[in-house]
């Protein structure tokens, strides 16, 4: 092997020398031969993925309007969540529930037309609205607005609250036939104590007068307070009651309320 390495190598040199002594004594040009230069080698830069900045993603506005509503005089209240207290959505629609058209008297607005209301609504509370909304067959009792925060909810005291409340009844036969409606309402005062060490509440709301009667009758409702909401489920013969209390440190409170198979009904008050 080593032999062959050197033959090799001899034969390159006689080559060269061969070529570098052409033209005999001639004395030709000798260039130096120009050593050869290697292709220069390019380090290959590992290719980073290019990676695109994520896009924020928008995080939907947190609904600020909660409340309640009763569906007809059978069944739960169900409860609402949304960014409009003038509005709400029932029977697979949104219900805009002020108008400019609308009228207004003793703390309510209404858009009466011959005796008969799609809409009441009430105008007497700062951070809640209450009242009904009517369509042919059905009402809605409803009760929404800015809640207090839980935190807020004093936990010690007595408070009175003093405000309204509409009921809803179904006409007789022959009062529908004459009112050409199905539904009427009352509205009456609505007054409630509060006992926030306790948890509990007490109210009272005004009842139509019935003919031949002098004095004024008024439903007993009660309810137990769980943070900043309150509630009671009533069996066949007793009232359901279900609302919040809103504003700062609890300042309103308002809710529906339903005797099943009779009545459903809205009440808001201020602490006083």
């Amino acid at each position: 092997m080593k032999t062959q390495k050197v033959f090799s190598l001899t034969l390159l040199t006689l080559a060269l020398a061969a070529c570098g002594s052409g033209g005999g004594s001639g004395g030709g040009d000798n260039h130096p031969t120009q050593p050869v230069q290697q292709p220069a080698t390019q380090t290959t830069q590992p290719t980073t993925p290019e990676t695109k900045p994520s896009q924020p993603t928008e995080e939907k506005p947190k609904n600020t309007i909660t409340g309640h509503y009763y569906n007809g005089f059978f069944g739960f209240a169900s409860n609402i969540s949304s960014n409009d207290i003038n509005a709400i959505r029932v029977w697979g629609t949104d219900i805009q529930l002020i108008d400019p058209a609308m009228k207004s008297a003793n703390g309510w607005l209404s858009d009466s037309v011959d005796n008969r209301s799609n809409r009441i609504v009430s105008d007497f509370l700062n951070h809640a609205r209450v009242g009904l909304a009517i369509r042919q067959s059905d009402v809605v009792a409803f009760a929404q607005g800015k809640e207090t925060v839980a935190e807020n909810v004093p936990t010690v005291g007595k408070a009175h609250y003093k405000g309204q409340h509409i009921l809803a009844i179904e006409y007789s036969k022959e009062a529908q036939e004459e009112a050409k409606a199905k539904y009427g309402s009352f509205r009456g005062d609505a007054l409630f104590d509060v006992d926030f060490a306790n948890k509990t509440i007490t109210g009272s709301l005004e009842l139509p007068r019935l003919e031949g009667q002098t004095e004024t009758a008024y439903l007993p409702i009660s309810a137990t307070i769980n943070g900043n909401t309150f509630e009671k489920s009533g069996f066949i013969d007793d009232v359901s009651v279900k609302g919040k209390f809103y504003g700062e440190n609890a300042s309103e409170m308002a809710g529906v309320y339903q005797k099943m198979n009779k009545f459903t009904g809205a009440f808001g008050a201020k602490k006083q």
